[in-house]
């Protein structure tokens, strides 16, 4: 499978590499990170860095559905085919960018199941057994199957790299938050 990591490219598929993906690999610990190394399956890190750029572009989808995570700024033309570059960052792939897609290919690569990817928080405080409670947590995001569920269910590692080129804003119980802060809805 061929990669296409030329930036604004309209046939783009990845934001990486294998040779980059290879190199970050060497210098990482864990299974994950040994299988992809030891491995000699270009096509299956071919699909894995593809899945992983596409599951990265899927967190945004765009104001005009002002969804709960946005990436900052607009992508810099219309015929490119990923979410980068920007328009702050003309002609630029950001270093985090292309780590955060390595990580998490080195993760789909090692288990292609997904099924280590569980989200960090459900929204739930409390579960009783006996006549069946559950009690959420007010200041949970209120789409937890939404985006906020799909920057969630990401490792650790990726969230942090991708959190300097993302918007999230959290409808909480006093309405929609920035960064933080809670304004009310109107």
């Amino acid at each position: 499978m061929d990669l296409i990591a030329t930036v604004g490219d309209p046939a783009a598929n990845t934001y990486a590499l294998i040779p980059d993906a290879d190199a970050l690999a060497e210098t990482r610990i864990g299974a994950a990170a040994a299988a992809w190394f030891a491995a000699s399956d270009d096509d299956g890190k071919s699909r894995a860095l593809i899945t992983a750029t596409r599951d990265i572009d899927s967190l945004a989808s765009g104001p005009a559905l002002k969804s709960e995570v946005d990436f900052k700024g607009a992508r810099e033309t219309d015929t490119q085919s990923l979410e980068f570059p920007r328009d702050y960052l003309p002609g630029v792939l950001p270093p985090t960018l292309v780590a955060a897609t390595i990580e998490l290919a080195i993760v789909y690569y090692a288990d292609p199941t997904g099924a280590a990817l569980e989200p960090v928080q459900s929204g739930i405080t409390n579960v009783k057994a006996g006549d069946v409670s559950v009690t959420w947590d007010p200041l949970a995001p209120a789409s937890i199957n939404g985006t906020i569920w799909a920057l969630q269910r990401l490792p650790g590692i990726v969230q942090r790299l991708l959190g300097p080129l993302l918007i999230v804003r959290i409808l909480t119980n006093v309405g929609w938050g920035f960064g933080g802060e809670a304004r009310r809805s109107s």
